[in-house]
């Protein structure tokens, strides 16, 4: 639905178009990779487009109930990524410049004006409880009012308690409300506007200096045949599509750069720019079935055929070569092997850096610390599970694997391997 809103939106005469764009995005390799994936990503996208579907709704015809929707969807994308709120932001300026547009029109000015400010109360409306419910988990959390915590920055606080139990004492005597003190600490050093206030400076390099890499890891990462079509699109579809469509497209890069890519490059992050980049792929792809058929009478269904025939081998490849995604399938072997025999609900530490939701267990990192802290961390509160990535652990932890082999409360409990990950469950024992 967001992609053919999107065509509808770029090209709002071309069903050629439109219908094109459904297609790709059916056998785009994203679609195949990441459709049946329920990690954040691929939600995190659907929200996404259908926030700026409806955001681009309200730029060209604003109303009460287009505003509610708009502030209902940002909410949700916002509860799965904070960054979400820069949306808002690109819509206001969207807003700006079509006001500008009709500036000589002051009647017709007026008009927009008020439909605009009555769709964004019922758009703030609709977005409060989001950012309320957000604002109490996150101060339960860490105890610090703030609307703007990245899911990885509250994996992170769990970090930075562990760097901080460097002694066996520590770990033992720490109170909760000491956990709770240093789990803020924790925060306000990984604060990324608190690190921006300190040094610009930093935080501006790094967005330049990973800005090619994000460039360099697009075609790679959306797909060949979708890069090339892009391309060719923007050529041959450019003066065809509505004004004010292609800097759109170009803001949302831009956009995405910005709350991505400052620290970290993922090939990953491109799932939520696909679907309003793919009404210009249906427009190359409109274009060369419109030259065949009246050149070569060939007919439209072989040009759509052809795109399914080399897209739809480069995703499944992915598909498979990836393991069904990050290290999920030997996690969730561990995860159902535990809650068949303990239940839901168990708690991990892990010393590889990740675990999935599939072992349904709270996630602790500690990847620094010895097995003694470790331990003492374990057993005050009353965590069953130690979860090892054996290759890392090799590379850059060997005297951990070490002590575990030695060790008189961690047995090994089950092992499952994976493509990309060899992971070994270890039960502990207090005694």
């Amino acid at each position: 639905f967001p992609v053919l809103g999107f065509a509808r939106w770029a090209f709002p005469d071309d069903v050629w178009v439109h219908r094109f764009a459904i297609w790709i995005a059916a056998v785009h390799p994203f679609s195949v990779r990441y459709g049946g994936d329920a990690k954040a990503d691929a939600f995190y996208a659907l929200l996404f487009n259908l926030t700026l579907w409806a955001g681009l709704v309200i730029v060209r015809r604003p109303s009460p109930g287009r505003g509610a929707l708009f502030g209902l969807l940002l909410g949700l994308a916002y509860l799965v990524r904070p960054e979400a709120l820069g949306l808002a932001l690109l819509l206001t300026g969207g807003v700006i410049v079509v006001g500008w547009i009709q500036r000589r029109d002051r009647a017709a000015l007026r008009r927009y004006a008020t439909r605009v400010l009555v769709a964004g109360v019922l758009a703030v409306l609709c977005l409060l409880p989001s950012l309320g419910w957000n604002a109490l988990f996150v101060h339960e959390k860490v105890g610090v009012w703030t609307l703007s915590p990245k899911a990885g920055v509250l994996q992170d606080f769990d970090k930075g308690l562990g760097d901080r139990l460097n002694t066996l004492n520590e770990a033992r005597t720490m109170t909760l409300h000491e956990e709770k003190l240093s789990v803020r600490d924790a925060y306000q050093s990984f604060s990324p506007w608190q690190t921006f206030l300190e040094d610009p400076t930093e935080v501006l390099g790094s967005y330049f200096a990973n800005l090619k890499e994000y460039v360099r890891v697009f075609p790679p990462a959306v797909g060949t045949v979708t890069s090339f079509l892009l391309v060719l699109g923007i050529i041959v579809g450019g003066r065809r599509a509505r004004r004010g469509t292609l800097p759109t497209v170009l803001a949302l890069f831009v956009f995405y750069a910005a709350v991505f890519m400052v620290f970290y490059v993922s090939r990953r992050f491109w799932l939520g720019l696909v679907p309003i980049c793919l009404p210009y792929c249906a427009a190359a792809a409109a274009a060369i079935a419109r030259y065949l058929r009246d050149r070569r009478s060939i007919a439209p269904i072989w040009v759509a055929i052809a795109i399914a025939a080399l897209a739809l081998p480069e995703g499944l490849n992915r598909s498979l070569r990836s393991g069904n995604g990050w290290f999920t399938c030997p996690e969730k072997k561990l995860g159902r092997r535990i809650r068949s025999e303990f239940g839901p609900g168990q708690r991990f530490v892990s010393a590889k850096g990740r675990t999935s939701f599939y072992a349904e267990g709270e996630n602790l990192i500690l990847p620094s610390n010895p097995l003694e802290d470790i331990a003492a961390f374990m057993a005050n509160r009353d965590i069953r599970f130690l979860v090892i990535d054996v290759d890392r652990a090799s590379e850059r932890r060997p005297e951990l694997l070490d002590a575990l082999e030695h060790s008189d409360h961690f047995v090994e409990y089950a092992r499952a391997r994976g493509k990309e990950a060899d992971l070994i469950a270890y039960r502990f024992s207090k005694e």
